[in-house]
């Protein structure tokens, strides 16, 4: 039997995958309406530009969905979430300007920014184990020591008596 918290944790995970459902069905909804009633919905590039949109927005909810149903916390889905906004942000703006999807160019920026230029600082900004230089102050009396006898260690000369 689930506790309350168990009980309370589900149902907030409901309302959050319902929150999502709406936003999307609302967006989806007034783009279809707003070129239903200009006229364009069934133009070969509106029905195109609806399909990717729609795709977009699927397989970042499903993917969401998924994690938030496992329990995951939100910073699992932080990246499909925000090109959820940006997608629904630009079929939204699609409806009053045509060149809105201009904005596209927003999402590879971020796929750069966010997956691709954690690794190029990696290999080619990070330092090497040595070179790292700490603020003794920042270390424990246990650690100075520690270093004290490295220290120390490196600058004994040992002999050995030759027979």
């Amino acid at each position: 039997m689930a506790n309350q918290s168990e009980k309370k944790g589900s149902v907030q995970r409901q309302q959050t995958i319902k929150y999502f459902q709406t936003v999307i069905l609302i967006v989806t909804g007034f783009y279809t309406v707003n070129y239903l009633f200009r006229g364009d919905l069934f133009k070969l590039d509106t029905l195109l530009a609806l399909g990717f949109f729609t795709l977009i927005n699927y397989a970042c909810y499903s993917s969401i969905e998924h994690r938030i149903r496992k329990g995951l916390e939100s910073e699992s889905y932080e990246s499909q979430l925000d090109l959820l906004i940006v997608n629904s942000a630009i079929e939204f703006g699609t409806c009053f300007w045509s060149g809105f999807w201009y904005f596209y160019i927003i999402v590879p920026i971020y796929v750069f920014w966010k997956w691709i230029l954690p690794y190029i600082k990696l290999f080619f900004m990070a330092r090497s184990m040595g070179d790292q230089e700490v603020d003794e102050s920042q270390l424990s009396n246990t650690q100075r020591k520690k270093r004290e006898r490295e220290k120390e260690g490196k600058e004994k000369v040992v002999y050995k008596k030759v027979k």
